[in-house]
């Protein structure tokens, strides 16, 4: 089935050709999911195309991994006039379309060349789905068909067609200058010249899948291995970098429950602020900067925020509690930065309550009062909550806090809901407002990654999941959350499981030991231990209590964390 005209003399020259599909930061967990649901078959290229049901088996998955491409082998040399894509779209499931869809061709499959590519920016809300096709003009002469995008979350693709002449004509395009493989390697090809990618780190790791013969009709021979290059540290988000506000190493606060772990008194913030060695010596500064979230899941209404921000600046306790221990500390002098979190916005319960007595009730329950209206009412709350953290840490003048900015808690951008996108602009227009930066720690892969400047936020930090998620490999996520940060010129988190502080059960306790020292051995070897704005996820008091305890096999966890701190400052300074 054909779905856009082309010349009589042309014919499909794709059919029952084998390709290759390859990721640009592989993740064995992300293709597992992709082949259990949506496996690739060889169907790109069987010449049939899908409707517009998720469920169709001609449809195939690409969830994630950055970006991802179909190579095609046409057998040899021959004209290629234009090449379409066909993908579905349905965002409440996360199935987008790309943004841009990028052709490459090469003769020997070896000297790549752009020859074209198709751009739009659809609304990614669609309901029901749809088919949509992204048809390029080539006009080349080639054997090998590269088609390149980025899955936001997931892509679907039914088929991959080649058009063109059987023979090798004079093409009205002329490839020249350098090929990309001389530029960037021959894996995921970054063209400096091509759109919305200009100035990112080119990933150097290619890895593929094959189907048919293509691999054995290379002339180019074996692609590279994964070892052929170093990760070289690229554009990372940099604590000297405006957008960062300052931040290197930030510990995030869990405050507000019932809970005695989410209440920091004073005291509390001591060991986090400045090391002091089990043994005798001299302590040394640890963490520059605090986020303070709530802890648990916020109820959603006008009364759980009120309590939070009463809390939050409440006497004695967490930030004036911090603001004591920092004028205990040698870094007196150095205000110690803060940045303060947004609560995400759920439909439960149905009325928000009013934010005061003559404010109308708020409702965020799209069925109770339409999208449009529930969208307006969280932004009327949100603002509002932006005023109110920003105004009262004014007024509590705290002698060695400053505030960096506010954190976006929700983990993703959340593609069931059509207004979420317009939401997170209009809060950080809020959040700019004040002169303050807007801070996001995204899971790998969160929709929204790719286009976080687009959404309004200054400072990026992602979180790999590698300490939570015994079953996935953890050096292959560390270092493809850590190549997906760099490209997008982001920052890292850190996480530490719990159970490193474990009482009773020495063999989680040793896991999740062994897990936190990945991370932080990954961190050197990816590059980010040095001037690199992170974050560190620790549980509530998990970093406090290790520093605490008397046992060796607990405290470990603080004396490596202070180790890689202090490690970094000096490696900032050489």
């Amino acid at each position: 089935m054909t779905l856009w005209p082309f010349s009589r003399r042309e014919r499909v020259l794709s059919v029952g050709c084998p390709y290759e599909t390859g990721a640009q930061w592989p993740d064995a967990a992300f293709s597992r999911t992709e082949q259990a649901q949506y496996p690739d078959r060889g169907q790109l290229t069987d010449g049939h195309t899908a409707s517009a049901a998720v469920k169709d088996p001609a449809w195939t998955g690409f969830l994630r991994q950055g970006g991802r491409f179909v190579q095609i082998d046409l057998g040899a040399v021959r004209h290629v006039a234009s090449v379409a894509v066909g993908c579905l779209h349905s965002g409440p499931a996360g199935i987008l379309p790309p943004v841009c869809v990028f052709v490459y061709a090469s003769q020997d499959g070896h000297a790549w060349h752009r020859v074209g590519q198709a751009c739009e920016q659809p609304a990614w809300y669609v309901e029901p789905p749809q088919r949509r096709q992204f048809v390029i003009a080539a006009n080349t002469n080639a054997r090998f068909v590269r088609v390149q995008f980025t899955a936001r979350v997931y892509v679907f693709l039914d088929e991959c067609t080649v058009v063109g002449h059987d023979e090798a004509v004079t093409p009205t395009q002329e490839v020249t200058g350098p090929s990309l493989t001389d530029l960037v390697g021959n894996g995921f090809l970054v063209d400096p010249a091509a759109l919305d990618i200009t100035d990112l780190v080119p990933d150097r790791f290619p890895t593929a899948t094959r189907h048919g013969s293509l691999q054995a009709a290379r002339s180019s021979g074996s692609p590279l291995s994964e070892s052929a290059h170093e990760i070289e540290p690229g554009r990372w988000l940099q604590t000297s970098d405006e957008n960062a506000g300052g931040i290197h190493h930030m510990l995030l606060i869990y405050s507000g429950s019932a809970d005695a772990n989410s209440v920091w008194a004073q005291g509390d913030f001591l060991p986090l602020l400045q090391y002091v060695p089990s043994q005798t010596g001299t302590p040394a500064r640890l963490f520059d900067s605090f986020l303070f979230t709530p802890h648990g899941k916020l109820e959603t209404s006008a009364a759980a925020w009120v309590h939070w921000l009463d809390d939050l600046f409440g006497s004695g306790r967490q930030l004036h509690a911090l603001d004591a221990d920092v004028a205990a500390t040698l870094e007196a002098a150095h205000p110690t930065r803060v940045v303060l979190a947004l609560p995400g916005t759920t439909a439960s319960p149905r009325d928000f309550g009013q934010l005061n007595d003559a404010e109308p009730h708020l409702h965020f329950d799209p069925a109770a009062s339409g999208q449009s209206a529930a969208a307006i009412d969280k932004r009327r709350a949100l603002t509002w909550l932006v005023d109110s953290l920003v105004t009262r840490f004014a007024e509590q003048r705290f002698a060695h806090l400053k505030l960096a900015g506010l954190y976006w808690q929700p983990e993703s951008q959340n593609l069931k809901d059509p207004y979420d996108e317009w939401l997170i602009r209009e809060v950080a227009d809020a959040v700019h407002g004040h002169g303050l930066r807007f801070y996001w720690i995204p899971f790998y892969g969160a929709a929204g990654i790719t286009h976080a400047r687009a959404l309004g936020f200054d400072a990026v930090m992602i979180q790999p999941g590698a300490a939570f998620h015994w079953d996935i490999d953890a050096p292959s996520r560390l270092q493809a959350s850590a190549r997906q940060a760099q490209y997008y010129n982001m920052g890292m988190e850190i996480e530490m499981h719990w159970d490193i502080i474990h009482p009773s059960d020495a063999g989680r306790r040793a896991t999740a030991l062994s897990l936190y020292k990945e991370y932080l051995s990954q961190a050197s070897r990816c590059g980010y231990d040095g001037a690199v704005c992170k974050a560190y996820y620790a549980n509530a008091k998990t970093l406090l209590q290790s520093a605490r305890s008397p046992e060796p096999t607990l405290r470990e966890a603080y004396d490596l964390t202070a180790r890689f701190i202090l490690d970094s400052a000096r490696h900032q300074d050489s």
